[in-house]
């Protein structure tokens, strides 16, 4: 029942590093990640407005919160994922990733 997901997902994932390095000849990769993460913002902003019974939180002590979580665990290891392509090949990466 669920090996059509699981072979979507292996899909994308392996084709997400291969487009990546060649993306990565045209922009630099702060502008690639940059853009990665400010589409998938706008999705997550989107579907939480569209969304019913869901309020913004007021509290800035989450705010801070999730920001530094989001730098420290999203930013930093996509940025540093997108910058070994310019030194290792896809399959090599993705070989490193899964480990």
């Amino acid at each position: 029942m669920a090996m059509p997901y699981v072979i979507l997902l292996g899909v994308l994932f392996g084709s997400n590093i291969v487009v990546s390095r060649f993306i990565l000849a045209q922009v630099s990769s702060f502008v690639y990640v940059s853009l990665r993460l400010a589409i998938a913002t706008l999705c997550y902003v989107l579907l939480f407005a569209l969304s019913r019974n869901r309020r913004w939180s007021h509290d800035p002590s989450l705010w801070l919160r999730s920001s530094i979580y989001g730098i420290l665990g999203s930013t930093i290891p996509m940025n540093a994922f997108i910058i070994s392509l310019y030194y290792l090949s896809s399959g090599v990466v993705a070989l490193l990733i899964t480990l």
